[in-house]
């Protein structure tokens, strides 16, 4: 009996998702495009002056790169370019470029706006954990009252930076992938070999 209950946990375990981190070390190539999330904002910057959020995502996440809001832009958009697919925002690292500010975070599903939440930053990089599901695109948006410069800062404004989203990737509903169809396979086999004995 045990066998018969484990074949469908294995089969629903091989449509669930694909779980990914989304990284900005190629620069500009491809264009912002990482796993099919496109970013809005097409900035991307390298590690700079000290005491700014900016080095302070780089040295949190250990990478090279991040990208930032440019000219402090808002909104800032990460689509995701499958038109028919979505995926859970679980978590990214950000920071304040130049000091304290609040941002509105939201998730959108097919323009239909799901999920929103306020979220202050530092120049102090940290992972803000979402845990959103079933959204094609995620928005920041800054709040033009809500940002306090740090005296220490040599630039200012309005912006963040921000690397390493993690992201669990629904495949299209269309292109069923490699690891989905070998793990329905061993679903179906293990229907049959049940069912033998």
């Amino acid at each position: 009996m045990k066998k018969f209950f484990v074949a469908p946990a294995l089969l629903l375990a091989s449509l669930s998702c694909q779980a990914e981190l989304i990284g900005f070390e190629d620069g500009l190539s491809p264009l912002f495009t990482y796993s099919d999330i496109t970013y809005s904002s097409d900035y991307y910057g390298y590690a700079g002056e000290d005491d700014t959020g900016y080095n302070s995502v780089i040295d949190f996440t250990g990478s090279k790169a991040h990208v930032y809001n440019g000219y402090a832009a808002s909104p800032s958009d990460f689509i995701w370019s499958d038109v028919d697919g979505s995926f859970d925002l679980g978590s990214f690292v950000i920071a304040g470029a130049w000091g304290n500010q609040t941002l509105t975070i939201e998730g959108f599903n097919d323009g239909a706006l799901l999920y929103s939440e306020l979220l202050d930053v530092t120049r102090e990089a940290f992972e803000a954990i979402f845990n959103w599901s079933g959204i094609d695109q995620f928005r920041i948006n800054i709040d033009p009252n809500g940002y306090v410069h740090t005296a220490k800062a040599s630039g200012s404004g309005q912006h963040w930076a921000l690397d390493n989203i993690k992201v669990n990737e629904f495949v299209s509903k269309d292109v069923p992938a490699p690891a989905a169809i070998f793990l329905a396979m061993l679903a179906g086999i293990g229907l049959l070999s049940a069912r033998r004995r």
